[in-house]
C-alpha cells in the first residue's frame, strides 16, 4: 500500500504562458525510498509532468486509476507487493500504460520475468539521468528499452537460465509454499512440483530451500 501525498511532485516554473506549451507526458513515481523518487522528481520536471509518487500507504493501482499517467516508473522491491505483480495489475486495468522498471537487480531471469509481465524497459538505478530519460522517451514513441550494461549480458547464452513455469514454482518457494501447496495453486501434481525445485536447485548451484528462498530474495523473486 502506498500513499501519495508525502511527497509533491515537483514542477519547473517558466514564465512561458503553459496555455501555449505542448503537454508534458505524464509520469507516477513508485519507489520506497523518498529520497530517489524526490530525486526523479526534480530531474525529470524539466521534461515531463511528475503527477504523482507513491510511497508506503496507498493503493498505487488506485492512484494510476485516478490519475491516468502516461508512464510508471515503478521499482521491483517494493514493500508487501513485488513490483512484477503490480506491473501485471496495473496492466490488466490500463494496458495502455507504459512500465519502466527502475531497480537495482540486474539478473537476466528479473529482467527477462519483467519484461514477460508487461514492463516497456528496464533501466538499472546505476545508470545517469539521460539514459533514464532515453528510456522514457523510447516507450513514449512505442518502443522497448534495457539499459546498456544489461544488453550484452543478455545477448549471451546462460547456463541459469529458467523457464516461466521455474520461476513461478520459485516465487512460490520463497514465498513459504510446499511442494503439495504450490502444486494446488499451479494445477499441477506435487511430483512436478519437485522436479521443478529440484531443476531450478541443479541450474542455481543451490542446496537447500533456505537458499533458494535467499537467492529469491535477492533478485526480486519473493513477494
Amino acid at each position: 500500500m502506498f500513499n501519495t501525498s508525502a511527497i509533491a511532485p515537483m514542477q519547473a516554473h517558466s514564465n512561458v504562458d503553459p496555455m501555449q506549451q505542448p503537454a508534458k507526458p505524464r509520469i507516477f513515481l513508485a519507489d520506497d525510498h523518498y529520497l530517489v523518487m524526490e530525486t526523479l522528481s526534480v530531474l525529470l520536471a524539466p521534461e515531463f509532468d511528475i503527477v504523482g509518487v507513491a510511497t508506503p500507504g496507498q493503493s498505487i493501482v488506485e492512484e494510476m486509476t485516478r490519475l491516468q499517467p502516461d508512464v510508471i516508473i515503478l521499482d521491483i522491491t517494493m514493500p508487501q507487493v513485488s513490483g512484477l505483480d503490480l506491473c501485471r495489475t496495473i496492466l490488466e486495468t490500463a494496458p495502455q500504460t507504459k512500465i519502466v522498471f527502475l531497480t537495482m537487480h540486474t539478473s537476466r531471469i528479473t529482467v527477462k520475468e519483467a519484461f514477460r509481465v508487461g514492463a516497456s524497459a528496464y533501466v538499472v538505478k546505476s545508470c545517469g539521468s539521460k539514459e533514464l530519460v532515453t528510456a522514457l522517451t523510447t516507450v513514449l514513441s512505442g518502443g522497448t528499452y534495457i539499459s546498456q550494461e544489461l544488453q550484452e549480458s543478455l545477448s549471451k547464452p546462460d547456463a541459469e537460465e529458467l523457464s516461466e513455469r521455474q520461476v513461478e514454482v520459485l516465487r512460490l518457494i520463497a514465498q513459504g509454499f510446499s511442494a503439495k501447496q504450490i502444486a494446488f495453486r499451479l494445477n499441477i501434481s506435487s511430483r512436478t512440483a519437485e522436479f521443478h525445485k529440484n531443476s531450478i536447485m541443479d541450474k542455481l548451484k543451490l542446496r537447500t530451500t533456505a537458499q533458494l528462498t535467499r537467492w529469491a530474495m535477492e533478485h526480486g523473486l519473493s513477494a
